[in-house]
């Protein structure tokens, strides 16, 4: 049980690490004014996208079978803080629901390449 606590544990920090550094290079170009304003919220969204692409990556390295399911689950502890957090527009479900889908096509793609080597 502690190893399947693990991955789930890896990959919320990998999320929670790859999130405040894309949001501190972001916040550190925007207040010296190098980049703009919508530069710098479009920068967030990609780095959002990123952040769960790099989060399933970890995740899939360190489960060990029924990947899919396991990566349902987490996408399911992951999608509902994250709907709360997002505003009532439908555009920001659309896009909470492409990254978490991100999320789950990257940890597949890790999972199927770990497991062919």
């Amino acid at each position: 049980m502690k190893n399947k606590l693990s991955c789930y544990m890896y990959s919320f920090a990998a999320l929670l690490i790859s999130s405040l550094l894309f949001s501190l290079l972001f916040s550190t170009l925007y207040y010296f004014a190098i980049i703009s304003t919508a530069f710098f919220q479009q920068l967030c969204t990609i780095g959002g996208f990123l952040c769960f692409a790099i989060s399933g990556a970890v995740f899939a390295l360190y489960i060990e079978k029924k990947a899919l399911l396991h990566a349902f689950v987490m996408v399911l502890f992951l999608a509902i803080p994250t709907l709360f957090i997002t505003a009532g527009k439908p555009l920001n479900y659309l896009i909470v629901f492409a990254k978490l889908l991100t999320y789950i096509v990257i940890c597949m793609i890790v999972y199927t390449k770990r497991k062919k080597v």
